[in-house]
């Protein structure tokens, strides 16, 4: 099979498993936007419109969207009294048994407290923090800053593209590059598109290395990173999404890089997370360059198409912090291993961390020019929300891209 087909093999079975395929081989079921829509059906019906006195809202239950057909993990069958509330798009069931005079209460606000992860006890708004009736505005309908996510630190990596003379001399090849880093995430709910149930997400990161030069010339290196794409959040389920990276390299040469990004995984509780994620080159770039001693160099360069499966964790208080382990390899034989970690600090701010390895494989001529790293520490404030905290879907789901999720490789 073709890396093409693989992978369009791939995109095709993570969207038909989000978009609702999922019902017909039991990995996905009813929705909240299916929930919605059927709602509002409903909602047209004389039986929506009734008194509210001989109703008390403990009738109604809530739960947390849920990406499975039922209420209960592997369950296709719903009690005639079963009741649930949907956040995100809400809706709410009743009791089949309910007479036409009484009237359901309608559904709680989106900022309610919420549980931690070791108890049911409620320790805050989700979006604020605060145990006692918060006073958020109500969220925008394209436009929340509680969505976004702002970061600055530092950054420094080594790929392949460092290697791009591999004679005795040692112009051209730089072990690593060390710098800045800056950038934005933003998530956004995407009106009139499948009921709400995906989310856009974009964001930029620039990285700024090579401040004094290297022996490759006396030229700094500046890199943007641009990602953008769609997802789906759940509490309880299938999850994932899409995105295209894109990259602009100036240093010495200049390049621009295309990559899909696709992640699928299931959710099996609020804390954890296990899941498959992949990479895909889109664009390749051929490079005619001089260095620093009048060598003429003439190479290409592309992303390296990767495979990796992950396991997620939320933990510590509220479940704020969040740990992420990953392990792949790549088109080229090449071993992949790598960790993030975020944690809290105070309020809005928080501190990521991460490092990322590429392991050449036994069959390299060269293993020490195909040999990648990328190592990041990073001061991130999410504004009007608690850092890590939160049950927006439409938060972002993947990080913006760097040299750790779009390693670059030479091409003969």
């Amino acid at each position: 099979m073709t890396r093409a087909r693989r992978n369009a093999w791939l995109m095709l079975a993570i969207f038909s498993i989000l978009c609702g395929l999922g019902p017909h081989i039991g990995i996905a079921g009813t929705s909240p936007g299916q929930a919605v829509a059927q709602q509002s059906r409903e909602s047209r019906s004389p039986r929506a419109t009734v008194s509210s006195s001989s109703r008390p809202s403990s009738n109604l239950r809530p739960t947390a969207r849920r990406g499975g057909a039922s209420g209960r993990p592997g369950s296709s069958i719903r009690p005639a009294s079963w009741q649930e509330e949907v956040i995100g798009p809400s809706v709410i069931e009743w009791d089949d048994t309910l007479d036409d005079a009484e009237e359901v209460t309608p559904p709680e606000p989106r900022n309610r407290p919420i549980p931690t992860h070791h108890d049911h006890h409620p320790v805050g708004c989700e979006a604020c923090g605060a145990t006692s009736p918060c006073q958020c505005h109500p969220e925008c309908y394209l436009i929340d800053w509680r969505r976004a996510d702002v970061y600055v630190g530092v950054s420094g990596f080594k790929t392949p593209s460092n290697y791009l003379s591999t004679g005795v001399n040692s112009d051209g090849q730089i072990d690593g590059s060390f710098g800045f880093q800056e950038g934005i995430n933003f998530g956004s709910r995407i009106p009139g598109f499948c009921y709400g149930e995906f989310g856009g997400q974009i964001g930029v990161r620039f990285i700024h290395t090579d401040l004094e030069g290297s022996t490759a010339g006396t030229d700094n290196r500046h890199q943007a990173f641009v990602t953008a794409g769609l997802f789906r959040r759940v509490d309880y389920g299938w999850q994932g999404g899409l995105v295209a990276d894109y990259l602009r390299d100036e240093w010495f040469f200049q390049a621009e890089l295309l990559q899909l990004r696709g992640q699928l995984s299931f959710v099996s509780s609020p804390c954890h997370e296990l899941g498959f994620q992949f990479t895909s080159s889109q664009k390749t770039r051929a490079i005619d360059l001089t260095l620093a001693d009048g060598t003429q160099v003439s190479t290409r360069l592309a992303t390296l198409d990767t495979y990796r499966f992950f396991y997620r964790l939320r933990c510590g208080p509220q479940a704020r912090s969040d740990a992420y382990l990953y392990a792949g390899w790549s088109e080229d034989s090449d071993g992949l291993l790598g960790a993030h970690l975020a944690t809290p600090l105070q309020g809005s701010c928080g501190l990521v961390t991460a490092w990322d390895y590429l392991i050449p494989s036994d069959q390299s001529t060269s293993p020490f020019t195909n040999e990648g790293w990328n190592l990041s520490i990073a001061l991130h404030w999410t504004p009007c929300r608690l850092f890590g905290g939160g049950r927006d879907y439409y938060r972002p789901l993947f990080d913006v891209a760097d040299n750790g999720s779009m390693f670059t490789k030479r091409l003969p």
